[in-house]
C-alpha cells in the first residue's frame, strides 16, 4: 500500500488522517443526529396537565388566554370531564369502570398543554410562572420525561462542541499546510503535489465513513428511533477529509 501511495506521490499520513476523519467525523454526525431524534420525539411527546379548579369551572376561556400568554406555550387542548372520562376508558377500562361507580364523574376539567423546546429546558422557572394562575388546583407532568429531555439535550450539544472543536484543528492544520506548502512551491507546482492526495484522502475518507454506515446498519431493526446525517452533510464530510489530506503533510 505505502509503494503504490509513493508512487503516485501520495504521502501515507495525509491519508491516515482523511481516514481517521472520516471515522470519528461520521461517528458523531450519527450520534449528533441520532440524540436529536431522540430529543425530538421526548419533546412531541411531552405535556403539562394544568387542572381547572372548581371555583374557575365556567370561565375556562378566561384561564385557557392567560396559559396562552406565557412564554414558551406551543399549544392548549381543553379535556372536558366527558372527554377525561372517555380517555381514561381507552387507557385504563377497569378505572374508568370504578369511577363509573361513583355516580357523578369526579374528574376535573383540564388544559393540556405542549411546549417548545427552550420552555422545556427551563422548566422549573415556567412551572413558577403557570402556578401563579388563578383558576387552577394542580399541575401534572411527568419528570422522568423531561430528565430524558434534557439529558438528551445535553447529550446533542456537547457532541455539537467535540465536532466543532475538531473541525477547528483540522482546518487550521490545512491552512497551515496551505502556507507552508505555498513557501516551498508555486501554485501550480503546488496543485501538481495537493491533487493525487486529495483524491486518495476523499477515498479513504468515504472508506472511514463506510465502515461506520456498516457499523451501525445491523441495529436499525433494533433503534425505535433512527436518524442518518442527510447525503450533504456527508458529502461534506468527506470533501474536508479530502482536502485536509491534500494539504496536510509529513
Amino acid at each position: 500500500m505505502k509503494v503504490v501511495l509513493m508512487r503516485a506521490n501520495v504521502k501515507v499520513l495525509p491519508c491516515l488522517l482523511a481516514f481517521s476523519f472520516g471515522l470519528a467525523g461520521e461517528t458523531l454526525l450519527f450520534l449528533r443526529h441520532q440524540c436529536a431524534r431522540v430529543e425530538a420525539s421526548l419533546l412531541a411527546d411531552f405535556r403539562v396537565l394544568a387542572f381547572v379548579s372548581e371555583k374557575a369551572e365556567g370561565r375556562e376561556k378566561v384561564v385557557e388566554e392567560k396559559i396562552r400568554a406565557l412564554d414558551g406555550v406551543r399549544d392548549v387542548r381543553f379535556i372536558s370531564r366527558e372527554a377525561e372520562l372517555a380517555e381514561l376508558k381507552e387507557r385504563d377500562p377497569d378505572v374508568a369502570q370504578s369511577v363509573a361507580l361513583l355516580g357523578e364523574n369526579p374528574l376535573p376539567p383540564a388544559f393540556e398543554i405542549r411546549l417548545f423546546p427552550e420552555a422545556a429546558a427551563r422548566l422549573p422557572a415556567w412551572l413558577d410562572s403557570l402556578y401563579k394562575l388563578d383558576g387552577l388546583s394542580d399541575v401534572r407532568f411527568k419528570p422522568m420525561e423531561i430528565q430524558a429531555i434534557l439529558q438528551t439535550g445535553f447529550y446533542r450539544r456537547f457532541i455539537e462542541l467535540a465536532m466543532s472543536a475538531a473541525a477547528l484543528v483540522w482546518f487550521a492544520g490545512c491552512a497551515a499546510g496551505l502556507w507552508f506548502s505555498t513557501r516551498k512551491a508555486g501554485a501550480a507546482s503546488l496543485w501538481r503535489e495537493v491533487k493525487p492526495r486529495m483524491e486518495y484522502g476523499l477515498v479513504f475518507a468515504c472508506i472511514g465513513a463506510g465502515m461506520i454506515y456498516l457499523a451501525a446498519l445491523p441495529f436499525k431493526a433494533q433503534a425505535g428511533l433512527w436518524a442518518w446525517p442527510s447525503l450533504p452533510v456527508q458529502a461534506a464530510l468527506v470533501l474536508a477529509g479530502a482536502v485536509g489530506a491534500g494539504l496536510w503533510s509529513e
